[in-house]
């Protein structure tokens, strides 16, 4: 039979999985290299992914109660049909300025939930919508941030050529999730005594 976890156990895995999204983020910025990005988006898979596994992050904030809201665009904007005919039958959330940790001008007036931005559309190719979360899941198992996978599924083979400043657009959003999880993370981990991801930090 396994054994449960303590809280504390897993507080500290939590610290640590920041600290890799954290210094990859860090990493990818000073260098340009899109490598520095493959854990970050295996460990934002292991706690916020619910499908087939428990999410770390959101599984702990539920524990203590912890509310994971930062701010979003609206997050009807892809499914809106005005911005459909603008944007075109394949559009994407890749704007570096979808998603913040604080509220930063007129657009990051509504406040989400990080389940709401997951399932969320972030993605949308033809017909078929895909979540924030499915965005994820596919980049990860798909793009080498949990597997390399031979084949790409139409809807990442559709935006996997676009690009702002040589960074991939399906990459761009997920660099913001990741943002926004670390600023959340740290305040989940400051409130019970966990200041610093680092010593250094």
């Amino acid at each position: 039979m396994a054994i449960r976890k303590s809280q504390r156990d897993r507080f500290e895995e939590l610290r640590q999985a920041l600290v890799v999204i954290d210094e990859g983020l860090r990493a990818t910025a000073a260098t340009q290299e899109i490598a520095h990005l493959l854990p970050v988006i295996g460990q934002l898979r292991s706690l916020l992914v619910s499908s087939g596994q428990t999410p770390l992050l959101l599984d702990l904030a539920t524990q203590v109660d912890f509310p994971l809201e930062f701010y979003s665009i609206p997050l009807d904007f892809l499914d809106n049909e005005e911005i459909a005919e603008i944007l075109g039958p394949t559009r994407i959330q890749w704007s570096g300025d979808s998603l913040r940790a604080t509220p930063e001008g007129p657009p990051f007036h509504h406040e989400v939930t990080l389940a709401q931005w997951l399932s969320s559309t972030q993605l949308v190719v033809g017909q078929t919508k895909v979540s924030g979360e499915q965005l994820l899941k596919l980049v990860a198992n798909k793009l080498g941030g949990a597997h390399y996978d031979p084949t790409l599924p139409p809807e990442l083979a559709s935006i996997i050529q676009f690009e702002i400043g040589g960074v991939p657009s399906q990459f761009i959003t997920l660099i913001r999730l990741a943002e926004v999880v670390v600023h959340l993370g740290r305040e989940l981990l400051s409130q019970f005594g966990i200041t610093r991801l680092t010593h250094d930090s």
